[in-house]
């Protein structure tokens, strides 16, 4: 009698263990839904979040402007905390590598090195921080465009929150670098 009712009790507590559950569908929890428009920015952006990182990059060894040199740090320090998330979902996720030119979404990436991002290397001083201003200014305007499309054609939510996100960043990277 003693062995049912121990049990019963710890029926009794694995019952009301259950009944107190956030779950109450009884089944796991759905993942948050997303479609071609999410892997395919999630792809795009890390790659465009990599490339203005190496633009940035490039200020600490060839700026002549403290101005240029302090937001170049800014933007590197930002883009690798941007970059994270984007990263968790690739893998999570597990979109397969250059998903957006075999999508036809994007032109393939390029075999040979970008003639701004060359001239940039070449570049010291005031022409260089003219040039890597143009350079920078396109890069992050291209990653806003790609940042609304996904705002427009996406359906998961947390890359939504990250999205936005990006967008903010980047329209004050944008507003800090028209004031160069």
């Amino acid at each position: 009698m003693r062995r049912l009712a121990v049990l019963g009790a710890t029926f009794a507590l694995i019952v009301s263990g259950c009944s107190d559950s956030d779950d109450r569908t009884g089944g796991p929890e759905e993942p948050d839904p997303h479609n071609e428009a999410d892997e395919t920015y999630v792809e795009v952006v890390r790659g465009q979040l990599g490339w203005t990182a190496q633009i940035a990059d490039l200020a600490a060894e060839r700026s002549g402007s403290p101005d240029v040199e302090e937001l170049a740090a800014e933007i590197a320090q930002e883009t690798d905390d941007l970059r994270e998330p984007f990263d968790d979902l690739f893998e999570e996720w597990d979109i397969p590598e250059v998903i957006y030119s075999l999508r036809g979404i994007l032109p393939p990436p390029r075999m040979e090195p970008d003639p701004d991002f060359l001239e940039l290397q070449d570049a010291t001083g005031a022409e260089f921080d003219r040039l890597w201003v143009d350079v920078m200014t396109e890069q992050v305007e291209s990653t806003i465009s790609s940042t609304e499309k996904v705002l427009e054609n996406g359906e998961n939510s947390e890359l939504r929150g990250l999205a936005e996100e990006v967008a903010d960043v980047h329209d004050d990277w944008l507003e800090e670098l028209e004031e160069l």
